[in-house]
């Protein structure tokens, strides 16, 4: 049994009521990370996905995807403090509502509908709305003095929308 299995079941066995999506997404991407370092030199980037979901919560999400998508947010600002010496730069983008295969396979028929529309845009995302931020983030020409930092590209979604009305 490889040890990334292991460390799985052992975390199911202490927290039975996480997801098993919730633990397996940041497990690997934890074990992508630590591999992909081995061949990486000073110049390299690693850029993470997050979501908005992770600043703005949300009513409709699921709590275990909250929790996967916050805990990236906190693990690329930790990576990118152990390997600014290395001169390895680790950011992310955190993408607000977005136009994916996913979304008509996973909703029901009336979110799919109105997906985006509660956003000051009024409407999604659409997947090359989110390669320049990739790009970018790439670019050591562009961005070789951000690492930490997390790209929202999200349609002006409000966050902490909850306490404008109180």
């Amino acid at each position: 049994m490889s040890k990334i299995t292991t460390l799985i079941k052992q975390n199911l066995v202490l927290a039975p009521n996480y997801n098993f999506f919730l633990i397996a997404l940041i497990i690997s991407s934890i074990g992508t990370r630590r591999h992909s370092l081995k061949h990486m030199k000073e110049g390299s980037c690693i850029i993470n996905t997050a979501s908005v979901t992770a600043y703005a919560g949300s009513p409709h999400q699921l709590l275990d995807y909250l929790s996967t998508k916050g805990s990236i947010v906190s693990f690329t600002r930790g990576l990118a403090l152990r390997l600014v010496d290395k001169g390895i730069r680790v950011n992310g983008v955190a993408p607000g509502p977005i136009w994916t295969p996913l979304q008509p396979a996973s909703l029901p028929a009336y979110e799919v509908e109105y997906l985006g529309s509660d956003v000051p845009m009024r409407r999604a995302g659409q997947p090359y709305e989110m390669a320049p931020s990739y790009v970018f983030l790439a670019s050591n020409q562009c961005s070789s003095y951000m690492t930490g930092q997390v790209l929202h590209p999200n349609g002006m979604v409000e966050q902490f929308n909850s306490l404008l009305t109180i």
